[in-house]
């Protein structure tokens, strides 16, 4: 990259609550980036004032939340990832069936 930035970590509609990302980003060498993830109106700071191209660690809350966002700002120049949502339910059984083996009479 030599003058732009870009956010290269793609989030697909739904992240799973309590999963890790490796959010990474690419800008020139001289540009201070600052990366956040937005969550309910809240704005997490994963990385500030970092030179250049990197990586953070985010791992999700486990939330069911949607509309979440991660920002890269640089100077002027900002790249956002799409929409996401969070989704913490747990999945849910409908049924189970417990097979007992019958007692075999000698």
């Amino acid at each position: 990259v030599t003058d732009g930035i870009r956010l290269e970590t793609s989030f697909p509609p739904a992240v799973k609550g309590g999963t890790t990302w490796e959010i990474k980003w690419s800008a020139a060498p001289a540009s201070k980036v600052t990366v956040s993830v937005m969550i309910e109106g809240k704005s997490e700071i994963l990385a500030k004032d970092q030179s250049g191209s990197g990586v953070a660690t985010w791992k999700a809350p486990r939330v069911d939340v949607e509309g979440c966002q991660v920002t890269m700002v640089s100077g002027d120049k900002t790249d956002t990832s799409r929409l996401f949502s969070i989704d913490s339910t747990p999945p849910l059984i409908d049924s189970i069936e417990i097979e007992i083996p019958r007692e075999v009479k000698r």
